[in-house]
């Protein structure tokens, strides 16, 4: 059985960039720790300036802000733009693989635009996101099909709604 490389408690975590295993609290702390200090090093993040967040609904964007806000603890000025075009005052939801490939891309073509934007998750890779996801609560409510299910039959709806609550 593997243990936790800080706690020495049962591992649930096993990662293939690292002979490291973790537990659930610890992992969270790394990854935690890793985007504070991206954001510490690359981006300036005043609490008392306004920021768009680009919420696409996708997976990494509730991974983003729920970082966001355990960093910032509620401090931070988000207002949700689901079309923000990149720019210094936008936090993006782009993983590590994502800022490699338009790195690769813009290396390629010159003439394409550089990333830019606040990147909080750009240091976390979609392994580490395939880990954190199932300890995020996702908005499901967002899903197209619990939306459909809502108008048609809001009893069964709720339901669902209770037994995913409980999954995550």
């Amino acid at each position: 059985m593997l243990l936790c490389a800080v706690c020495g408690r049962p591992a649930t975590i096993s990662l293939s960039y690292t002979s490291r295993s973790y537990c659930d609290e610890h992992f969270w702390r790394l990854i935690e720790r890793r985007v504070r200090k991206d954001l510490r090093i690359h981006a300036a993040i005043d609490i008392m300036k306004e920021y768009r967040f680009r919420d696409d609904g996708s997976p990494l964007a509730d991974l983003a802000r729920t970082f966001l806000e355990r960093i910032f603890g509620g401090r931070l000025a988000l207002v949700v733009d689901p079309e923000a075009a990149p720019g210094p005052d936008v936090i993006l939801p782009v993983c590590l693989e994502e800022e490699a490939s338009a790195r690769f891309l813009r290396f390629l073509d010159p003439s394409l635009p550089e990333l830019s934007g606040i990147r909080p998750l750009r240091t976390v890779s979609m392994e580490d996101v395939r880990h954190l996801l199932p300890r995020v609560a996702l908005r499901v409510s967002a899903h197209p099909l619990l939306e459909g299910l809502r108008a048609v039959e809001p009893t069964v709806f709720f339901g669902v709604m209770s037994v995913l609550e409980k999954e995550t």
